[in-house]
């Protein structure tokens, strides 16, 4: 949305209308693509009075999401390439379990040729809401 925001913003108005016969000053996003409607969904098991135990889903604009869509297919064009053949996190076509996969495999691999196999595990709750860098954070650790 911000790239259609800025696509608009830079179009100059008083300006003859184009083939459509739509003038730039006709040109808005409305704003209710921007609302959202938040349902507060109780976890499976969990106690209603503790806020923690909520999980927040946003109920959006279909006609938002479509451009929202847009605009993430061209970053997953433009990046996929880009990364690590092994990241299979928010990746189509990868998943948790393709990893897990792998994961037996080598262990499989290393216990038939009499090889140990080092597995490193570490979780970092609410990792998506930080800013850090996975291998300069694992070279402090170790």
């Amino acid at each position: 949305m911000d790239e259609l925001n800025m696509a608009i913003g830079v179009m100059k108005n008083r300006k003859a209308a184009g083939i459509e016969r739509v003038m730039t000053e006709q040109i808005n996003i409305p704003t209710e693509w921007f609302k959202s409607h938040v349902l507060a969904l109780l976890k499976p098991g969990k106690a209603p009075t503790n806020a923690n135990n909520f999980r927040l889903v946003s109920l959006l604009c279909h006609t938002y999401k479509m451009f929202e869509r847009m605009v993430l297919n061209r970053i997953n064009h433009k990046i996929d390439g880009k990364l690590n053949q092994q990241q299979a996190g928010f990746r189509a076509g990868k998943s948790c379990t393709g990893q897990i996969l792998n994961l037996v495999e080598e262990i499989e691999k290393g216990y038939e040729n009499n090889v140990i196999t080092v597995f490193l595990y570490h979780c970092r709750p609410k990792v998506a809401d930080e800013e850090y860098k996975t291998m300069d954070y694992l070279k402090e650790v170790f």
